[in-house]
């Protein structure tokens, strides 16, 4: 109880803090009548993240990034304990997924400086659909079913949704500035 209490604290306390954080507008830099670039700001409305599809994509593969985790939540006790584990010692095999986020994620931020973000995304999201089947299937694709392998599924898995999440997070708020800079286009004319 005490653990479910402090991370209820925790994810409250983030949870506001990043609704605070979120901005309320876009930095919108425009040339001035002068020729030099004026910098104003445009208020972002949360209906244009749906509207714009890039957006409503990289939101949506975000969400299936974090099902991927969340769904394992209640049954990879069960499945480890299936494997000959014992229950004490299934908390292992849950460090080992959020580390191997925690090592993606920088990793998955430099790579996206040198490869489409895009690509990244895709790339990532099929390496997530084989680690997956490593954890739950491993004989799909032709594994026996052992600890080794529902380790190693569970590496690929934390380090594949890094890059599932981390790609995503620029490029919605590409595909709004671009969609911006549309309607500014089209009300200058």
């Amino acid at each position: 109880m005490g653990t479910n209490l402090f991370f209820s604290v925790l994810i409250f306390v983030f949870g506001l803090s990043g609704v605070y954080l979120l901005p309320a507008s876009l930095d919108d830099v425009s040339a001035g009548t002068d020729g030099s670039e004026e910098k104003g700001q445009r208020d972002i409305l949360y209906s244009s993240f749906f509207k714009n599809k890039w957006s409503l994509m990289a939101l949506l593969a975000k969400g299936v990034g974090y099902m991927s985790f969340s769904f394992l939540e209640p049954i990879l006790s069960v499945h480890i304990k299936s494997l000959g584990w014992d229950a004490n010692d299934t908390g292992f095999a849950f460090t080992l997924l959020t580390a191997m986020w925690g090592v993606g994620s920088p990793i998955m931020g430099l790579l996206c400086q040198y490869v489409n973000r895009r690509i990244v995304v895709c790339l990532s999201f099929l390496v997530a659909w084989v680690s997956l089947l490593l954890v739950g299937a491993p004989k799909v694709v032709g594994f026996p079913a052992s600890t080794g392998t529902l380790l190693v599924g569970l590496g690929l898995l934390g380090f594949s949704v890094s890059g599932c999440v981390i790609a995503v997070m620029p490029e919605i708020v590409d595909a709004i500035n671009e969609e911006e800079r549309k309607k500014d286009g089209a009300e200058a004319k």
